[in-house]
């Protein structure tokens, strides 16, 4: 290795061991914004990856199954070994940071552009969020856009099946976690294919059997290895309203998202930078306008410099796509806005994209590319300069001046991230109160729900046996007067007992998340919530653990029960699975109902005999049937897509054990 290369690579690990000091304190959790913190037992309790049993009256997360699987494999391989402490940092934390930077590093060819693309102000606020799937597909963006750019260059003709193949398998790595950044690969990659086919000038047939054969191969093979989550969505046309409220991804939502402006995005500047106080926008900060004014810095260089014809391609193509990125990560905001709601609007899965930021990838890839040859570019000229006045001073003294001053100006940028972290490079640690409510919580194996109230706290206990239900979601308003006007009416503690909610508790707010009154942590608040779920008859306090307000709920209903005239009536059910089960019925009733209380879903069906009839809505949020003969009944209850997602697991195993078998083929078939 080059001394200069080691000099470099030293300073820029001991910046990111700074960066991310918190991180190696083993015994607390790195919890914090969408990241959660799971129990070792509710760990071993996870199946499905496609739906959240654990969550709620029950959540289909189709697109998310990707994550899902590989958060709770590996979870549950990790939690027969060391604490979730440990497992969350192995599984996400670790990987990210030597992923993001080796994959830049190869892409980027500079220590220096590794380091811009892997810790800039938007992968920081996306992973103190916690936001495992965006990020971890974001540190594998470089290596497939490499992959993809050297199939389309024709580089590397020896061994370019397995290339074609080892570009699909990492497309479908990053499919798994997130399908949005994925896609944004994609773009890139046609954008690419597109470009090049104008400069080379090559014929529209070749250019499409190239395209075939380096996008789309690779695309599909991607693809297929998602086959567990793919074909269902694919077959059972799964969109946004099976994810959540279509309203959060209407035009009033994208306005809503669109906090950025032209400024802060072309400076590579994340709007919720410092604090990622989502909703809070800070002031564009001048000092990272240095950002864009030197990424472009090529262009002004270009026609005197050494680069060959390929990199200034590849120069003119990245600055139109880091232009680009900044242009769309601004949303509907001004100038040209209805651009973004035109794109929303009428561009199938444009609507993938409510959040505009995520085009930040453009501009992070795009800088990460350019600031490194701009810093070249100034480290020549100031060379040459120094030689025309005769000085001793050598270039490789040029280099490491240069390198220093700007991980100096790059740490100025990132001060607040040192001085006062936030969200996961804030590490913390469960309260005593949370560990003695856990332990209550988790005695028993019988069915029940916890209702939070206004929601739950991220250390509250949770499993496939005790669901977490957050008020603010039950009730769907966000506002304490409306919340608290319907958990008081009447009708609220026979739908608890129905929904099978046997707790009802008010948290403790030990992260200062919840109790908010203009972004702040508001005492009056949390003693308003305390005070009013005490008023509330029908609830019966059973004990207080530190802060955190327990209530009992009585005479639950059990997860699956009949109606016989408005009585409940138990009955004998059987979970085979979290995706079927069995119900016996002696005597019942044409006029009977069953109810099952899971969230209403499209994708619950009930088997009788050979025939396969839907769950009707029962009181706006659970499921129900009504028995459709007298005498004795045997039911089932099947979630429709779990045959498709075990298919689905198959095709992908086939498809991986067919390109490794390539992979080893083709290596060997070059080494004869």
């Amino acid at each position: 290795m080059k001394r200069g290369a080691w000099f470099q690579r030293m300073f820029i690990i001991s910046f990111l061991l700074v960066l991310f000091h918190q991180s190696f304190y083993l015994s607390k959790t790195l919890s914090a914004g969408d990241w959660p913190y799971f129990y070792l037992d509710a760990i071993r309790s996870f199946s499905l990856p496609y739906y959240q049993e654990y969550w709620g009256l029950g959540q289909t997360r189709l697109l998310f199954s990707g994550l899902e699987t590989y958060v709770q494999s590996g979870a549950q391989l990790l939690s027969h070994v060391v604490s979730w402490e440990v497992s969350e940092r192995l599984l996400w934390l670790f990987p990210f940071i030597v992923i993001s930077f080796l994959s830049a590093h190869r892409l980027t060819r500079s220590s220096i552009g590794a380091l811009i693309y892997s810790t800039n102000t938007y992968i920081l606020m996306l992973v103190s969020g916690g936001q495992m799937g965006i990020s971890m597909a974001y540190a594998l963006a470089p290596f497939v856009v490499l992959s993809w750019l050297r199939l389309i260059d024709g580089e590397e003709q020896r061994g370019q099946s397995r290339n074609i193949a080892m570009t699909g398998i990492v497309l479908g790595v990053q499919l798994l976690f997130d399908p949005r950044i994925a896609f944004l690969t994609t773009v890139i990659a046609c954008s690419y294919l597109l470009y090049s086919f104008f400069t080379a000038k090559t014929s529209l047939v070749a250019s499409l059997i190239r395209g075939l054969r380096t996008i789309v191969v690779p695309g599909a093979i991607g693809l297929i290895l998602n086959s567990f989550w793919f074909l269902p969505l694919l077959l059972f046309r799964v969109g946004p309203s099976d994810h959540g409220d279509p309203a959060s991804f209407s035009g009033d939502a994208l306005a809503f998202f669109s906090l950025s402006d032209f400024s802060h995005s072309i400076s590579l500047l994340h709007p919720n930078w410092p604090e990622n106080l989502f909703g809070k926008v800070y002031f564009l900060q001048p000092e990272f306008l240095v950002l864009p004014l030197l990424a472009f810095l090529p262009l002004v260089f270009f026609q005197n410099s050494k680069l060959d014809t390929n990199e200034k391609h590849r120069v003119i193509f990245f600055s139109v796509l880091g232009l680009l990125g900044a242009f769309l990560a601004k949303g509907v905001s001004d100038p040209f806005g209805s651009i973004y709601r035109f794109l929303y609007d009428v561009v199938p899965g444009f609507i993938m994209f409510r959040d505009p930021t995520k085009f930040l990838l453009f501009t992070s890839l795009s800088y990460a590319i350019l600031l490194p040859l701009s810093l070249r570019f100034i480290t020549e000229r100031a060379t040459a300069e120094l030689r025309r006045l005769k000085t001793n001073i050598t270039i490789h003294f040029v280099q490491r001046l240069v390198f220093v001053v700007f991980l100096l100006f790059w740490a100025v940028l990132l001060r607040n991230a040192f001085i006062n972290p936030v969200g996961v490079f804030k590490t913390r640690s469960i309260t005593e109160s949370y560990k003695i409510l856990a332990d209550l919580l988790s005695e028993g194996d019988s069915f029940s729900r916890v209702l939070w109230v206004p929601t739950h706290q991220r250390f509250g206990y949770f499993s496939a046996n005790l669901p977490a239900l957050s008020a603010s979601e039950f009730f769907q308003t966000s506002s304490p007067a409306a919340m608290m006007q319907a958990l008081s009416d009447p009708d609220t503690i026979s739908l608890l007992q129905e929904s099978a909610v046997k707790y009802v508790i008010v948290p403790e707010d030990t992260e200062g998340e919840i109790f908010l009154s203009d972004r702040k942590y508001s005492p009056e608040l949390f003693s308003y919530y305390k005070e009013q779920v005490a008023s509330i008859e029908g609830l019966q306090k059973r004990l207080t653990i530190g802060q955190i307000d327990v209530y009992e709920v009585p005479d639950v209903r059990e997860h699956i029960y009949l109606l016989r005239n408005g009585i409940p009536v138990t009955v004998n059910w059987q979970k085979k699975s979290p995706s079927h089960y069995f119900v016996s019925i002696p005597d019942g009733k044409r006029a009977d109902v069953v109810v099952f209380s899971e969230g209403f879903s499209r994708f619950w069906k009930v088997k009788h005999g050979n025939e396969y009839f839907a769950f009707t809505p029962y009181r706006g949020k659970l499921s129900s049937f009504g028995l459709p003969k007298d005498g004795d009944v045997k039911l089932e209850f099947e979630q429709i897509l779990s045959p498709f997602v075990q298919i689905g697991f198959i095709v992908s195993g086939v498809i991986l054990l067919s390109v490794f078998l390539l992979l080893v083929f083709t290596r060997r078939k070059e080494m004869i």
